[in-house]
């Protein structure tokens, strides 16, 4: 009988043990879902800010619908930028800067698109980046070597 008793002690134990387990894997999945949904956030809230940002260079629009428009783009900038700041992994934030500078630089912000640049640091992300946008390029060479040496 004592045996019996220990037996289901230990299979309760190992259960236990098992759930606790399992508990964690789904706090890490339920984090990755929880990037993820902020990365697809940023790319919505980008893809947003692209359409203002193009309508800013449309050269015939009122001054004041030209307001509303550049008003409407710092806006999405501003947010993508915040929730971007919230994303904690690395690869994830620098695919969502990557978006951001795309952003950027539709809205002829190259400055701000190299200091975002600055913050990538992954160098792959970093050339795909580059190759999207040529004029970022010999920034993204210079701070290579800067890194390297």
């Amino acid at each position: 009988m004592l045996k019996l008793l220990r037996r289901a002690k230990d299979a309760f134990h190992l259960q236990r043990r098992h759930q606790q387990r399992d508990a964690g894997s789904n706090t890490d999945q339920r984090r990755t879902r929880t990037e993820a949904s902020r990365v697809e956030k940023i790319i919505a809230i980008c893809d947003l800010g692209k359409m203002h940002a193009r309508s800013m260079r449309d050269s015939c629009l009122d001054p004041e619908l030209l307001r509303s428009e550049r008003k409407k783009y710092e806006m999405y900038m501003r947010e993508a930028i915040a929730s971007a700041r919230r994303v904690t992994d690395p690869v994830l934030r620098d695919r969502s800067v990557g978006h951001i500078i795309d952003l950027c630089m539709d809205g002829g912000e190259e400055g701000q698109a190299r200091a975002l640049l600055s913050v990538v640091q992954s160098e792959f992300v970093r050339r795909e980046i580059a190759e999207k946008h040529p004029p970022l390029m010999l920034f993204v060479a210079i701070d290579q070597r800067r890194r390297s040496g």
